[in-house]
């Protein structure tokens, strides 16, 4: 995200209009990457649309893997529960 806040800083000023505002937007991921932008560089961007954006997918103390661990542990279960074979 660093690389897109240098890059509109100096897109604004090459363009001479520092004083536009800029407002981030996306869907799904990207979406979380517009909301993470505004959170981070409020000062660079000054409003955003996040579309579907699975900002409270987890919290900061979460552990990194635990999309996976929840993956995993459905999978386990419906083996456990049904006749078929995953692969």
């Amino acid at each position: 995200m660093a690389d897109f806040a240098v890059f509109l800083t100096a897109l604004k000023e090459q363009l001479n209009v520092t004083q536009s505002k800029v407002i981030a937007f996306g869907g799904s991921y990207g979406g979380m990457l517009a909301a993470y932008m505004r959170f981070k560089y409020p000062n660079i961007i000054d409003g955003c649309l996040a579309s579907s954006a699975p900002i409270y997918m987890q919290d900061i103390n979460s552990p990194r893997d635990f999309f996976f661990q929840h993956v995993t542990q459905v999978v386990e279960i419906q083996i456990e529960i049904t006749e078929f074979v995953i692969y």
